[in-house]
């Protein structure tokens, strides 16, 4: 008897703890676009400052914004606004790897950490965003219509 009680116990600790794990990672999850968010980048960022500071190796940070993206959104409506923002984010996420960490942190604004990186190589991971986001032709989803290219602003940083 005590020990059916202990293994229903530990059962129920099992669940307990996977639902805690997956809503941690939810509440540090942009849920549109699968990216960190700003609390994790905070978090982060924060993190990536301590360390550099305590004699670790620095860091590089890339900046992005979405060219005209209000008016986008003010033309096009929300939606395909938020086409626009998944579209950007999955072109941050196939060029980033490993430690970097990319993130949402407002609106149409991405930061992306990279760990023991250069300057030269931030710069050239942010080229490649820049050209992964530029090289894809956008059509809005409901009507099938082109709205031409969508292109991105980046600022590299090197934090020593």
């Amino acid at each position: 008897m005590a020990q059916e009680v202990i293994g229903e116990s530990r059962g129920e600790i099992e669940i307990l703890q996977s639902n805690l794990a997956a809503l941690r990672a939810e509440s540090l999850t942009d849920p549109l676009t699968s990216l960190a968010n700003r609390k994790f980048y905070d978090q982060s960022i924060a993190r990536a400052l301590a360390e550099a500071d305590g004699g670790a190796s620095p860091f590089a940070l890339v900046v992005t914004d979405i060219d005209h993206f209000k008016k986008f959104n003010d033309t096009y409506g929300h939606l395909t606004g938020d086409q626009v923002l998944r579209l950007v984010a999955q072109s941050v996420k196939q060029n980033v790897k490993g430690l970097d960490l990319a993130c949402r942190v407002g609106g149409e604004e991405f930061a992306i950490i990279l760990p023991q990186t250069s300057l030269r190589n931030a710069i050239t991971v942010a080229e490649h965003i820049r050209r992964a986001v530029m090289t894809k032709d956008f059509v809005k989803r409901s009507t099938g219509e082109n709205l031409g290219l969508i292109t991105i602003s980046l600022g590299v940083s090197v934090y020593r």
